[in-house]
């Protein structure tokens, strides 16, 4: 009974890493990374991407930044 006990406990070990090692591989080559870039266009802008007037009121909007946007800086 211990020794079936073991056996299925080390089964199910080396499923979860088999798992986790094919979710690595779906993470590589080129195809993985055109998906990533897709993903990544798809979602909402962080301010790293955005340029001009956009970053200039998005910044404004920040509490911290208020007394700068007034010129009280």
């Amino acid at each position: 009974m211990d020794d079936i006990a073991k056996k299925a406990e080390i089964e199910a070990y080396f499923k979860s890493q088999m798992e986790e090692s094919k979710k690595v591989w779906e993470m590589r080559g080129k195809d993985a990374r055109i998906k990533a870039h897709q993903v990544r266009q798809s979602g909402p802008k962080t301010w790293r991407q955005m340029k001009g007037i956009e970053l200039m009121f998005h910044e404004a909007k920040h509490v911290g930044n208020r007394p700068f946007v007034i010129g009280l800086g």
